[in-house]
């Protein structure tokens, strides 16, 4: 309150302070993700160690000057640089695995040779008669 009075009385008004967000300096830029983003595709996404070891030969061995900064990239940033948006609008992730549904429990009817009855699952079957005993009477059809 004390430093509000004091420019009053120097200046005659108070002025508002404009608001400064700290933010740390940008150490790759956008053209720089999107050479990860290009390598990543071409090498089919690899791990993150793996990935840094071929920008770093890309830079030394192979001579391309593009990928001097980013070769010095650390493991962990490049894991933050894979969910930038940058990257994320570059390159195509095919969508998970779709679980398959197993019904184990589900009752059938039995179509074999015309006998009449119903299973379970096939796994119940095959667990039964690991150790020679079906789990049930209607079962015991099936091995003949």
């Amino acid at each position: 309150m004390s430093r509000l009075i004091t420019e009053h009385k120097r200046r005659g008004r108070i002025r508002q302070a404009p608001y400064r967000r700290h933010r740390f300096p940008r150490k790759y830029n956008p053209a720089e993700v999107m050479l990860l983003a290009k390598t990543d595709e071409l090498h089919w996404c690899l791990s993150r160690p793996a990935t840094k070891k071929i920008m770093e030969r890309k830079c030394e061995v192979y001579g391309h000057i593009e990928f001097e900064n980013i070769s010095r990239i650390s493991v962990a940033h490049l894991h933050n640089s894979r969910r930038s948006n940058v990257y994320q609008g570059i390159t195509r992730r095919d969508t998970r695995t779709k679980p398959v549904v197993l019904r184990i429990g589900e009752r059938s009817k039995l179509g074999a040779k015309g006998k009449l009855g119903y299973i379970l699952s096939l796994d119940m079957i095959r667990q039964g008669d690991m150790n020679g005993k079906a789990p049930f009477g209607k079962l015991k059809e099936l091995r003949s």
